[in-house]
């Protein structure tokens, strides 16, 4: 943000909000007196930081709860008070450390989705450090891979996700085993992975699967395109040594 570290630390402070992976609770304060004492602490005087304290809240979907005290609070409604807390001063950039820790499903959704609208319709700056690769494939568009203490790798995650092998992926209904080595006879080079067929692909190799389809009324093409890599199959690869194509 232009800022020097060293000499602009109260100036970043108030640009950047912070979610830490630890619950920082006070057992008997209530969320609302928690995130005004948080909106003080970020330098907003104490009408404004009740003010953005209530808005917030109701932004993160605890106006109903914003009374109650911390300690009868869940882990999804902590989290909830966390990011409230991270945006009562409005900062431009938002750190959110395992943001889904201990969520269940739905709660996993909804810090997602609040994640997705900071971003999309709040125009905000988001840094997620998670091992939840999962939603870290849902919600980030650049990803920096950490092993060991290093950086691995980093890039757009579409760019990261692209896979490379030349291989093609089918799924069929049918016996994958049984189809795969009619394959194989016709000189493809096929590998089996679950329900799918990855396929080495060369010249004719689309035509030559049709073929084999067409002439076997046992099976039927449910899809055929290139393989996929998941965020997973990237961080195996790169911090543990596997190479998965």
């Amino acid at each position: 943000m232009g800022y020097d570290f060293c000499e602009s630390i109260q100036d970043i402070r108030d640009h950047v909000g912070y979610s830490p992976e630890f619950t920082p609770m006070i057992p008997d304060v209530s969320a609302m007196k928690y995130v005004t004492f948080m909106g003080k602490l970020s330098g907003l005087g104490a009408v404004e930081a009740a003010q953005r304290a209530h808005d917030t809240l109701h932004y993160v979907g605890l106006a109903e709860e914003r009374y109650r005290p911390l300690r009868e609070f869940s882990t999804g409604m902590m989290q909830k008070c966390k990011l409230a807390a991270a945006l009562v001063h409005d900062p431009d950039l938002v750190i959110l450390d395992e943001p889904t820790d201990g969520l269940d499903p739905t709660g996993r959704h909804q810090m997602l989705e609040l994640i997705e609208r900071l971003y999309k319709d709040e125009g905000k700056s988001l840094i997620v450090s998670s091992h939840l690769l999962f939603d870290v494939e849902r919600v980030c568009d650049w990803v920096m891979v950490l092993g060991r203490g290093q950086l691995v790798t980093s890039g757009e995650m579409s760019n990261l996700l692209a896979d490379t092998s030349g291989m093609l992926r089918l799924k069929i209904s049918g016996d994958p085993v049984s189809f795969s080595r009619k394959l194989t006879a016709k000189g493809l080079e096929v590998e089996i992975d679950g329900p799918f067929l990855d396929v080495k692909r060369t010249n004719g190799t689309e035509m030559a699967i049709l073929e084999e389809v067409n002439r076997d009324p046992t099976v039927s093409l449910r899809y055929m395109g290139s393989r996929t890599r998941t965020l997973e199959d990237v961080f195996i690869s790169m911090v543990e040594g596997r190479e998965l194509g």
